[in-house]
């Protein structure tokens, strides 16, 4: 990392950290503060942005290998979804407030909690192996970036349904909005197995090898497939539907974090002059 990605990075905390004490402010007294969070989020997701671009130029690829790369990607994306949806829900007028104080704390925590595990991490420039310098590995990669927001933004509001105790229609707005971003992820989670199913193809000649990170992908995949079935066609409490997503959302950290740790896997990203 240089000096110049590293007062970028920290700028993106220290930004984020503020608009989380700001929401914090609002939420316990109730009424606006004289201090909007949004402003440090905007910074904060531009301080982001620029790191990325300063790791671009010094490494020559896109930074989604190493996992400080990861991480750091994977919490602008965060970011920008929500922000995205955020712009677009008030556009619309959504009476649940998709911009809400607890949901908004939530998913700067999530970035935050990202950026810090990246930062302990290795982070130094290293050049890719050839195995991954193709386009079908660059889409795999961004739409899991795309399926973990959607899935983490959607946890937040499943903690409201089960740690709030709204009812009637504020319940069922919650419930709709944790809904429809648990599909929005499915959807960009099916487009990373087939990325990822391609890029195997084209480089072992394999279509699906039950890697373990593979068999833990397509397991999460599954129980969000359940989880969207049973939301459908059965009549199942809200609570429960809530309580399913938060599981689901552990099974991805498991997945994408705790099996890359204990296990030996293609997707633990070693690059071959490392090996």
């Amino acid at each position: 990392m240089t000096k110049i990605e590293a007062v970028c990075f920290w700028c993106a905390v220290g930004a984020f950290a503020m608009a989380w004490l700001v929401t914090l402010s609002r939420a316990v007294f109730q009424k606006p503060a004289g201090v909007r969070p949004d402003g440090f989020i905007h910074a904060g997701v531009i301080f982001q942005a620029c790191a990325i671009g300063v790791r671009i130029w010094e490494s020559g690829h896109l930074p989604y290998l190493m996992a400080y790369e990861n991480t750091l990607s994977l919490s602008l994306i965060l970011m920008v979804s929500y922000l995205a949806a955020g712009h677009y829900s008030k556009k619309r007028g959504s009476p649940a407030g998709i911009s809400s104080e607890f949901v908004t704390m939530f998913v700067l925590a999530a970035a935050m909690c990202l950026m810090g595990y990246g930062v302990l991490q290795d982070t130094g420039v290293e050049p890719l192996s050839p195995p991954y310098k193709s386009g079908w590995l660059y889409l795999h990669v961004f739409f899991a970036w795309l399926s973990h927001a959607a899935y983490i933004v959607a946890t937040g509001y499943a903690v409201i349904i089960l740690t709030r105790g709204a009812n009637g229609d504020g319940k069922a707005a919650w419930e709709k909005l944790a809904y429809q971003w648990i599909l929005a992820g499915f959807v960009c989670h099916t487009l990373m197995l087939a990325a990822g199913s391609l890029w195997a193809h084209y480089l072992w000649g394999s279509w699906w090898s039950w890697d373990p990170v593979e068999t833990w992908t397509l397991f999460t995949w599954l129980f969000y497939g359940f989880y969207l079935h049973l939301r459908k066609h059965f009549n199942v409490k809200k609570e429960i539907l809530a309580a399913l997503a938060v599981i689901g959302l552990i099974g991805i950290l498991i997945t994408f974090w705790g099996i890359q740790i204990w296990v030996d896997s293609v997707h633990n990203m070693v690059y071959e002059s490392g090996r």
